[in-house]
């Protein structure tokens, strides 16, 4: 998933379950900020990664399994499944997931508020990554791609564009078309049927609306209203530009279109980074999710992370 939905979605849910505005903001900064967390980054603390930047993770591999595999595809260990190191929704890890992040009772820690917005962002990406792999793989690869709505970038259209050439890694055959809520796209022989991913990110907002209102003890589920409005933000938003459909959730925010009355900034990684005690501990946060994934792929003898 793309900005627009870890964090202004997630700010949206976070606010509805009855996290205060600051709570809220926290939590979709640091649930985009695993996104953001690349090599590259400066900061004063040495540092996990958790993201690349565009494709630099296909021309050097070093720490793929170590980012991708726990950050943004989820393996699924489903006992019944060929390769259990394909993400899907609500598979047997997902859950366990799921389960931990309904766990976290104490929110006066910063550290428990960014690992509630860490989880978050691996729990949602099982959505939007189902059936493709966090490594490259001939399982990754598909046929005959198709946008039926909206019509594709122009540079996406022709089946011999450099995209189509390089290594099956993630989603990258797929192109951006997973991560964009508005799109409803085929291929072959994952989504022969068609995906619309609208009605994915709002299973995936309702089961993280579950999460959140669980971790509030005030357990609850989305109304049709919220659902209905979600919808419509998922399905009109429309720019290719992720950057510009989050500028639109914000505007959309700010003008009361959620029911609360809240000033929302554009995002800002500093508001993490920036701060001498957030800093640690959001990578503390990182820390722990990592080794949380990794004891659970062991324990299911799958030793892909160091």
């Amino acid at each position: 998933m793309d900005i627009d939905f870890h964090f202004g979605t997630i700010y949206v849910l976070s606010r509805w379950a009855g996290f205060n505005a600051l709570d809220a903001k926290a939590l979709a900064t640091t649930s985009q900020l695993v996104d953001d967390n690349i090599p590259a980054l400066k900061v004063s603390i040495k540092h996990r990664s958790s993201g690349h930047e565009p494709l630099e993770n296909l021309y050097d591999l070093k720490d793929n399994n170590e980012i991708w595999f726990p950050f943004h595809f989820l393996p699924n260990l489903n006992e019944n499944t060929a390769n259990r190191l394909i993400c899907k929704k609500n598979s047997n890890l997902s859950n366990q997931l799921s389960d931990y992040l309904k766990s976290i009772v104490d929110l006066q820690s910063n550290k428990n508020l960014f690992r509630l917005g860490v989880g978050l962002h691996v729990y949602a990406d099982t959505w939007a990554h189902q059936e493709f792999s966090g490594h490259i793989s001939s399982d990754n690869i598909i046929t005959n791609p198709d946008v039926i709505y909206p019509k594709e970038a122009l540079w996406e259209r022709t089946e011999d564009s450099f995209i189509h050439d390089l290594p099956p890694l993630g989603h990258v055959s797929a192109i951006h078309w997973p991560d964009r809520p508005y799109a409803f796209w085929k291929c072959t022989p994952k989504f022969p049927d068609g995906r619309k991913n609208w009605i994915e990110f709002v299973e995936a907002a309702s089961a993280i609306y579950s999460i959140l209102t669980t971790v509030k003890n005030s357990e609850n589920t989305l109304t049709e209203e919220q659902q209905a409005v979600l919808t419509n933000c998922f399905k009109n938003f429309t720019d290719e530009d992720c950057s510009h459909r989050n500028t639109a959730w914000i505007n959309y925010i700010n003008q009361g279109n959620f029911g609360f009355n809240d000033s929302l900034e554009e995002y800002d990684k500093g508001y993490i980074l920036g701060d001498s005690d957030f800093c640690p501990q959001f990578y503390e946060a990182i820390d722990d999710h990592y080794s949380w994934v990794k004891k659970r792929l062991e324990t299911a003898d799958i030793t892909i992370l160091n």
